[in-house]
């Protein structure tokens, strides 16, 4: 499956910083199963990368995926709280609309 990626969130991926993609539940990513391949495409350079999908996770709110995981996993800073890593969330979101 090809997916883009925000030039600084492609780097974290490249680094293996940042080990979890936060994606909506849509029709795409419902076909998604573990071992299947993700090629990312760097939305800056085009500059691509394979990954492995190792886990699923599914959860109700942004909050309850940032309660259970560290910032830098999700591709935030480490000594961000929930709330901004949230907020962050929605502004990256109203960016690409």
């Amino acid at each position: 499956m090809l997916m883009g990626l925000n030039h600084d969130q492609f780097v974290l991926v490249q680094r293996g910083t940042k080990t979890i993609e936060i994606r909506l539940y849509d029709e795409k990513r419902s076909q998604l199963k573990i071992g299947h391949k993700i090629l990312f495409t760097d939305l800056e350079n085009d500059k691509q990368i394979m990954v492995s999908v190792k886990q699923l996770y599914k959860f109700a709110t942004f909050a309850d995926l940032y309660a259970q995981f560290n910032g830098a996993k999700v591709g935030s800073n480490s000594t961000d709280n929930i709330e901004k890593m949230v907020n962050d969330t929605y502004e990256m979101v109203d960016c690409k609309n």
